[in-house]
């Protein structure tokens, strides 16, 4: 059964990031419910939030592909039923 899910991304704002996130994720066939970002910050960075609906136990395969991106700092995890291991 899916699950709504929320990830939370730090990332170097640069031209194609957006392309290059959505690829990886639609990719894994999963589901972008919605998608919201922030102005780049003065160090140029951005922050991106993501709901998807996924299965649980690709959360954490979804997580790692994400953090494995260049442009990405880090990857947070938030939804209802998500394991802790997974944050």
């Amino acid at each position: 059964m899916t699950e709504r899910i929320t990830l939370t991304i730090l990332a170097d704002s640069r031209p194609g990031l957006l392309h290059i996130l959505s690829g990886v994720i639609e990719k894994k066939l999963i589901r972008i419910i919605g998608f919201c970002l922030t102005q780049p910050e003065v160090d140029g960075t951005v922050k991106i939030v993501v709901e998807v609906r996924i299965e649980l136990t690709d959360v954490n395969t979804l997580k790692l592909k994400l953090q494995n991106i260049i442009e990405v700092y880090s990857v947070t995890v938030n939804g209802a039923g998500v394991v802790a291991g997974y944050s």
